[in-house]
């Protein structure tokens, strides 16, 4: 037993170098790390009477700037069209209005998302090639305004 504890203890201090070779972090910078980490947690969670109160400011925050923004509008919208079908049963008949959609908008992040949906709603409607073509044409699409 005594020689079982003597070789434990001889073994403690090169454990401690193991562990420290494996962490480049010195020990001072990382004790830094975790007190700002701790004090970063604490910013984020304010006393619960106020909790709500800030979560609602965030979510006005992020809702104002992105109804600012009409692309994000509009890559948002095309994106709820099949979620929206599907709650009336209609999932497939949403790629018939995405495709009115698309001969309709110009600007090639909303189209993008127009394609992306109609991808989807084929895919998940088991038109698999449709969905390639999807694919297919968001890249040779992008390509072109890339090489212009």
């Amino acid at each position: 037993m005594v020689l079982l504890g003597l070789l434990t203890a001889a073994a403690l201090p090169v454990s401690r170098h193991v562990a420290e070779a494996r962490d480049p972090v010195p020990p001072e910078q990382r004790e830094r790390m975790e007190r700002e980490h701790r004090e970063q947690e604490r910013m984020e969670d304010p006393p619960p009477p106020f909790a709500e109160m800030f979560h609602f400011l965030e979510f006005a925050d992020v809702y104002s700037k992105t109804c600012g923004d009409s692309r994000k509008v509009a890559v948002m919208a095309a994106g709820s069209i099949t979620e929206l079908f599907e709650k009336r049963g209609e999932r497939a008949k949403a790629a018939d209005l995405l495709e009115k959609l698309l001969k309709d908008c110009k600007e090639q992040s909303v189209r993008n998302a127009i394609r992306f949906a109609l991808k989807e709603n084929y895919e998940q409607t088991g038109r698999v090639n449709k969905a390639i073509d999807q694919a297919v044409l968001l890249v040779t699409e992008n390509d072109k305004v890339l090489a212009n």
